[in-house]
């Protein structure tokens, strides 16, 4: 009986699917061992990449906070930049923790620690004292001011090593002039109240209470401190005026001799204020003539270096040349040495 028309057994399709089966096993193997081969490799790329672009990442923001400054090795910062220049830049970084933003991170930080003191000193003034690097020769400190607080601004200066920057030097240079001013204002706010007792001048005050008072007065800068002494000290001039007016003319005349002397004192000690507010405005421009000399220093330098080395080269050429002439004077005198002592053989 032929077999021809007979179904496939049932083990034969078996066998086909095994077979297809173990041909797709073998192949997703092949594929496994080839993902496990290249992804490691793949993911080295990519991490490699990535660093790259963060490190670029990295260096365009550095460059964005040395552009805050007018002179960044001199720490002097642009005239026009705010405090949401630099909160923009932080903001920008908040994100960023991969290790090559940590030192821009730490470089904005104390960009901001740095403005917000240079702004807290310039708010001692009644106008911006440091304007980029720009200093104000007279500067005026505010009616409304403490020596605690000046103090502390110079701790904080002094604790971080400010003054070693042209920038620091000028914040310190404001703060020695605020202490001063605070002492005056102090000295001459304290001398004016001990004329009065209860609001009311005291019945003993003196003439020469009074000058001495009017005399730290009018050495305050700031003109609504002053103004409001002088309005106080205006009382007790006029309490003493009533008391002249009661005395003899003994009296009368000392009085006229005393104001002439405070008004001579008091033109004198103008002219110091003046002559200091001269010698800080002459500080300043020898920093500028400083500067100017020390380029053109540098310049002299170089050609005096440009110039040594030419003469050396002018030397050297020189004892060359030399060496080679007396080579040949040499070599010539040998020569007619040698014909003399033939020509004398031949003889």
């Amino acid at each position: 009986m032929s077999n021809k028309n007979l179904p496939d057994h049932p083990r034969s399709g078996k066998r086909q699917r095994f077979k297809k089966n173990l041909r797709i096993g073998i192949l997703l193997a092949l594929f496994a061992g080839l993902m496990i081969f290249l992804i490691p490799r793949g993911w080295e790329a990519f991490r490699a990449h990535q660093e790259k672009n963060w490190q670029s990442q990295a260096a365009s923001m550095s460059k964005e906070v040395k552009q805050l400054y007018v002179d960044p090795k001199g720490k002097y910062f642009k005239a026009d930049i705010e405090r949401k220049d630099i909160t923009a830049l932080k903001k920008t970084l908040k994100s960023k923790n991969e290790q090559p933003f940590q030192t821009v991170k730490t470089a904005i930080n104390q960009v901001l620690d740095d403005y917000a003191l240079q702004q807290e000193i310039n708010g001692l003034f009644e106008s911006k004292a440091l304007d980029g690097a720009v200093l104000d020769p007279a500067p005026v400190l505010k009616e409304k001011s403490s020596a605690e607080e000046i103090k502390g601004f110079r701790e904080s200066l002094e604790t971080n090593h400010y003054e070693n920057t042209a920038w620091g030097s000028d914040l310190a240079a404001l703060l020695s002039v605020a202490i001063a001013q605070q002492a005056l204002k102090t000295d001459a706010v304290n001398t004016t109240a001990a004329l009065f007792e209860n609001n009311k001048v005291r019945t003993a005050v003196t003439l020469d209470a009074y000058t001495t008072a009017k005399g730290k007065v009018l050495l305050v800068k700031n003109a609504a401190v002053k103004n409001k002494l002088l309005g106080d000290l205006s009382e007790v001039e006029n309490y003493l005026g009533q008391q002249a007016k009661k005395q003899d003319e003994e009296f009368t005349a000392k009085v006229a001799k005393e104001t002439t002397e405070l008004n001579e004192k008091i033109d004198k000690e103008t002219k110091a204020r003046e002559q200091a507010e001269k010698e800080l405005r002459a500080y300043e421009e020898k920093k500028e003539a400083e500067k100017r000399a020390r380029e053109a220093k540098e310049k002299a330098d170089e050609a005096k270096r440009s110039s040594e080395s030419a003469e050396k080269r002018s030397r050297e050429n020189s004892s060359s040349t030399m060496t080679h002439s007396s080579t040949s004077t040499s070599t010539t005198t040998s020569s007619s040495a040698s014909s003399e002592s033939t020509n004398s053989d031949h003889q």
